[in-house]
């Protein structure tokens, strides 16, 4: 099994069978990947605007969960900042700008 940690690759050998080795692998990632933060920090991006709608807002109900329960931030444009299609991924861009500001300790380290 290969494991993908911020960029890059680490081997990791499993034995057959290895669903419960998995269940303890995040608390014994540390013998594995030893630089690997103790806490992975995680920022979702979205942009619902237009007609409201309640498809939407029942699915972002669900992400304020999920978000709650692993304790991610989360942002949603609300409102078109630009012409066009070109809001959501000039408020994705500007987002990766705002971590990529602050110092590397307090970065987000994944933006979803």
């Amino acid at each position: 099994m290969v494991l993908a940690v911020f960029g890059s690759y680490h081997k990791v050998n499993l034995p057959s069978g290895s669903l419960e080795v998995l269940g303890s692998l995040k608390t014994d990632i540390k013998h594995v990947v030893p630089d690997l933060p103790e806490v992975t920090r995680v920022k979702k991006v979205t942009a619902v605007f237009g007609q409201r709608n309640h498809i939407y807002e029942q699915a972002l109900k669900t992400h304020e969960h999920h978000n709650a329960v692993h304790g991610y931030e989360m942002d949603v444009l609300r409102e078109r900042v630009v012409g066009s299609y070109w809001s959501k991924p000039a408020y994705i861009l500007a987002q990766v700008i705002e971590e990529l500001a602050k110092p590397k300790c307090q970065r987000n380290h994944w933006i979803m």
